[in-house]
């Protein structure tokens, strides 16, 4: 049976089939023991989970002359992918530290009775890297809390001398000195990087537009007090969805060139921010041909730079709230 929990969660595959990137069940695995009465999944808490996920496929798709797993099979690859889980947990333990709201002791999990700031921030990655679980309400304050932590760590690796902002349409950005109108966002940012002329067309913009064309955030570090040109320069996205690897190419400088005459300056440096884990169990990138072009900041690099500043921030953003109600109340977010 199940683990006993409040809620429905959606699983990576709906057959309990295994996927390509096991981080997908890992970070629905910490879901479950989120939403547990007890807050803890032992491996064969695990191994009924999914088993239950398969069955619960059979029986709705099920026709007149379809053959059952053997269930000895299913129980064998069952066993073998929760055991895979637990190794992927207990390195999660030691590579998330003091950020990691779980106890992974023997064939247990269990969520941690104080959960502290840092790991509301890592709630807040793992609520982010799982948002066709959220209502859309939430979706847009986890989406918007994400883009803060993201910048947060980013200023984290760059020199004190550095300027970094945010950029897109997101609530924690209004009034501050890029947000509004699209167009007018555009022509600060030219200005801000060493007064570079605009490229693009009036006509080809909404007037209306309050969108990021592309960009959430930006840096650059200033080399002396008189030329803004030639300077390192960073271009993010953020993207919490499953097909990040597309946003990479909205911050590149190719596509910035229709906006802005980089042409006299140096190119941006793209790079994206993902709320989940892209890794190997070994730490190597799941896949790496598909974004050599790109600076990236996953779960594991996003944390590992904040965790010498200060994490006061969480308290003020959308994502706490939400996690305190999930916390305390068990309400699906």
């Amino acid at each position: 049976m199940a683990v006993q929990r409040i809620g429905k969660l959606i699983p990576p595959n709906n057959k309990g089939n295994e996927v390509r990137d096991k981080n997908l069940w890992i970070d629905y695995i910490e879901l479950v023991c989120i939403y547990s009465y007890d807050g803890e999944m032992s491996r064969d808490d695990m191994i009924d989970e999914i088993g239950q996920i398969a069955k619960d496929y059979i029986n709705e798709n099920k026709t007149d002359g379809t053959d059952d797993e053997d269930s000895s099979e299913a129980d064998i690859k069952w066993s073998n992918m929760a055991y895979d889980w637990l190794e992927f947990l207990k390195s999660r333990q030691e590579i998330y530290g003091n950020f990691y709201p779980y106890q992974v002791d023997g064939d247990m999990l269990k969520l941690k009775s104080k959960i502290t700031r840092k790991r509301k921030i890592y709630i807040a990655l793992l609520l982010s890297s799982n948002l066709n679980n959220s209502t859309n309400n939430a979706t847009s304050k986890l989406t918007s809390s994400f883009e803060y932590i993201s910048l947060k760590a980013f200023k984290e690796v760059l020199p004190k001398r550095a300027k970094s902002f945010l950029f897109g349409k997101n609530q924690l950005n209004h009034g501050n000195k890029f947000s509004g109108k699209l167009i007018a966002k555009i022509k600060k940012l030219g200005v801000e990087l060493g007064d570079l002329a605009t490229t693009y067309n009036e006509d080809d913009f909404d007037s209306r537009d309050s969108g990021d064309g592309g960009l959430d955030l930006f840096g650059y570090i200033p080399l002396d007090s008189r030329n803004k040109l030639n300077i390192p320069i960073f271009f993010g996205q953020c993207a919490c969805g499953k097909d990040w690897k597309r946003k990479i190419a909205e911050c590149e400088p190719a596509v910035w060139n229709d906006n802005l005459e980089f042409n006299k300056t140096s190119k941006p440096y793209p790079m994206i921010f993902i709320p989940r884990s892209y890794r190997t169990l070994d730490g190597e990138w799941l896949i790496n041909r598909k974004h050599r072009n790109a600076i990236i900041f996953d779960r594991e690099r996003i944390l590992n730079n904040l965790t010498k500043s200060s994490n006061e921030f969480i308290d003020r953003l959308p994502a706490n709230q939400i996690i305190n109600d999930i916390l305390t109340n068990k309400i699906p977010f």
